[in-house]
């Protein structure tokens, strides 16, 4: 299982990458060890949840629970959000999950 961390200005080596000036960089985690609860529960099996933080609004793509929900509360390893729509899904498909406005 992979967790991919993008915090938009970083290489994952400590360097920044340049920006454009017209783009703006949003904190995202893709992965395969990502998994799903009902009512309402994401988990990460490689803990890279941690940049969410309650009250954000996140958008979920991948092959279950796509689209977008609020963070009720959050820790490395899962987050809970709300409205508790979270169909149970197995980790293995790549899904990403970003901040959005």
């Amino acid at each position: 299982m992979t967790t991919r961390i993008s915090n938009g200005g970083s290489n994952g080596a400590g360097e920044r990458q340049p920006q454009q000036s017209n783009t703006r960089s949003v904190p995202a985690i893709t992965g395969t060890g990502i998994s799903f609860t009902n009512p309402a529960t994401i988990a990460d099996s490689g803990n890279g949840l941690g940049i969410f933080r309650a009250g954000d609004r996140i958008e979920i793509s991948g092959p279950s629970n796509r689209g977008r929900w609020i963070v009720a509360s959050a820790s490395a390893s899962s987050l809970t959000v709300t409205p508790g729509r979270i169909a149970t899904a197995s980790a293995g498909g790549s899904v990403t999950i970003r901040k959005v406005g």
